[in-house]
C-alpha cells in the first residue's frame, strides 16, 4: 500500500516515469525488488485500522498541529 502511495507521490501524472526500488533490510521489500512484476501487477490489498488507538491518534495529531503550523507542547 505505501508503495503505491509513494508512487502517486512522485508524480502520476507524468508519463516515462521511473521508480527505484532499494534493495533494503525489510525481507518484504527484498521480495519485491526481486519479483517486481508481481509488485506492479498484483491486487492492492486493503487495510484496516482503529483511529482512536493511542499511538495512531497521536501521530494524527502530531501531523495536523505541523501542517497547521501550531506548535507541540
Amino acid at each position: 500500500m505505501s508503495f503505491w502511495q509513494r508512487v502517486g507521490r512522485a508524480g502520476h501524472k507524468q508519463h516515462g516515469l521511473v521508480i527505484y526500488l532499494p534493495l533494503g533490510q525489510n525481507p518484504i521489500d527484498v521480495y519485491y525488488a526481486r519479483h517486481n512484476q508481481k509488485l506492479l501487477s498484483g491486487e492492492v490489498e486493503s487495510a484496516a485500522f482503529n483511529p482512536d488507538y493511542p499511538t495512531i491518534l497521536g501521530k494524527h495529531l502530531e501531523c495536523g498541529c505541523i501542517e497547521s503550523s501550531l506548535t507541540l507542547g
